[in-house]
């Protein structure tokens, strides 16, 4: 099993930062690990919402099944995946206000059959530095998507 977990600053809203992270059509501009989708995913993800992606970490690629478990507006978004092989993740997204900006702590726990101990601590360090590349991505796309829709 391994943990991940970085918090950042962004200059936009919570509601921005939220309906970016909603949205399936942009988690190819900051989503760093996110390849494709597998069939058409919901046009808004909701509580329950389910889509399928390709991902890749560690040079290898697989298919998550994502499940939106919670989606609470401008506060928090959460995501269950389940791939091939027993891998499973969650990962989390939690915006604040920061006076006009948003404070935004994300982190996630993977685990599986085949993630122990060296392929775990791999997947820890690459996964720290893939999260800070899409949360710095995400900053970029929210800012230059502008107000929100």
């Amino acid at each position: 099993m391994g943990t991940i977990a970085l918090t950042k600053h962004l200059s936009s809203t919570p509601h921005a930062v939220f309906d970016t992270i909603i949205d399936p059509a942009t988690w190819e501009h900051w989503f760093s690990i996110h390849r494709c989708f597998v069939g058409v995913p919901p046009q808004r993800l909701a509580e329950d919402s389910v889509l399928t992606s390709k991902v890749a970490l560690l040079g290898m690629t697989n298919e998550i099944e994502w499940t939106v478990t919670a989606a609470e507006r401008s506060s928090r978004i959460a995501l269950l995946g389940r791939g091939k092989a027993g891998v499973r993740c969650e990962f989390t997204y939690l915006m604040r206000d920061s006076g006009g900006g948003t404070e935004l702590a994300a982190g996630g726990d993977f685990s599986g059959p085949l993630i122990t101990g060296l392929l775990a601590r791999a997947l820890e360090k690459q996964g720290r530095d893939q999260l800070g590349a899409t949360l710095d991505l995400l900053a970029a796309h929210v800012a230059d998507a502008g107000p929100p829709r």
